[in-house]
């Protein structure tokens, strides 16, 4: 969710190479660079060129395996720069009171991004905490040459005995429970009530019971849809696009009857990062230009930089499974931090068996 992509070292040294080709001096050290804290394998050099192109240096990268553990992390004293996270998390962030607000003057991009996307994250326009960069869909993949379209039709698949152990679902609180609010038949889980959320958790049980893996990474997944092992997911369009480009014969089924769900996520500025601020600002900046949107829709992910997407024909985000969408579709709008945590305990205890 990007949520995660993969960086190869060739990438990472033709980035250098490059950089270096032009006169560059490049620096790697978070002594006199920038710390950003993202996904596992989100470090795409393609995202950033804009960055090293003005500041000389590459930004230093740690990962977090969830948002709720890089939250764990900065209230333990960690202290990156900037620091992903996705919408579903930013209340659970705001209330920490440990990012602060951007001073959007300072992002020539602003006026330019997608209103909506800015709102759901900040509906105080006078405190814009979260700035959006990337957006996707997490729906239905599946194998074409194993299952026809009319048996994932319905997000019951997940739980249909004739599917028992071939399915699979990621290891990601939001994720999961978007799958069984939608499949009990809520669209907006900001609204949900205590028995909504009982029978989201008890759909997903049942799912759990069906023989169900939790897939944590892309390459996880694509292995066990090229065994076969898994025919049917719960996936991230980037993820889609990723094995779909590596030649898996898959589909996305972004309109089961039940609905589909969509994304967001951006960068939070920390507070008492121990970088420069400047560099932050230069780095997020490089994110949202333009330029920057054809390597996340490469990537299966929109761009929240409207200038940039226009430029995007409706075939390509149509194969990066982003083409906008009518039909029901649950936005993982920011949760309420008693919300959240309870979504997070309760995914705990489904995985465990509980």
């Amino acid at each position: 969710m990007m949520r995660a992509a993969t960086l190869t070292a060739a990438a990472l040294i033709a980035s250098m190479a490059q950089a270096q080709d032009d006169g560059i001096t490049i620096s790697t050290s978070h002594d006199d660079g920038l710390l950003v804290f993202d996904f596992a394998d989100a470090n795409v050099p393609e995202y950033y060129a804009g960055f090293v192109a003005a500041t000389a240096t590459l930004p230093s990268y740690r990962y977090f395996d969830s948002e709720d553990a890089a939250l764990a992390a900065v209230r333990d004293g960690f202290r990156p720069d900037v620091t992903k996270l996705c919408l579903g998390s930013l209340g659970a962030w705001n209330a920490s009171d440990l990012i602060e607000p951007w001073d959007t003057s300072l992002v020539p991009a602003w006026t330019d991004l997608t209103l909506q996307q800015v709102f759901y994250g900040n509906p105080d326009p006078d405190r814009v905490t979260f700035l959006p960069v990337n957006q996707g869909a997490t729906a239905v993949v599946y194998n074409v040459e194993t299952t026809d379209a009319a048996q994932v039709a319905s997000l019951a698949v997940f739980a249909d005995p004739a599917f028992a152990g071939r399915i699979s679902i990621p290891d990601n609180v939001d994720d999961a429970f978007a799958l069984g609010y939608l499949a009990t038949g809520v669209t907006d889980w900001t609204l949900a009530t205590e028995d909504d959320f009982a029978a989201a958790a008890a759909f997903l049980r049942t799912v759990r019971d069906n023989g169900a893996r939790f897939w944590g990474q892309a390459g996880e997944l694509g292995n066990w849809l090229y065994t076969g092992e898994v025919t049917v997911a719960w996936a991230w369009s980037d993820t889609y696009a990723e094995l779909r480009a590596n030649g898996l014969p898959l589909a996305f089924e972004r309109a089961p009857v039940e609905g589909s769900t969509i994304w967001l996520c951006g960068f939070a500025n920390v507070r008492d990062g121990q970088g420069d601020e400047a560099l932050a600002y230069d780095f997020i900046n490089a994110l949202l230009a333009p330029e920057t949107t054809a390597a996340y829709v490469a990537r299966g992910a929109a761009h929240a930089n409207t200038v940039g997407m226009s430029e995007i024909s409706a075939e390509t985000l149509t194969n990066a499974g982003v083409a906008p969408l009518q039909g029901r579709v649950l936005p993982q709008l920011p949760l309420s931090a008693e919300h959240r945590a309870a979504m997070v305990a309760e995914f705990a205890r489904i995985k465990a068996g509980d």
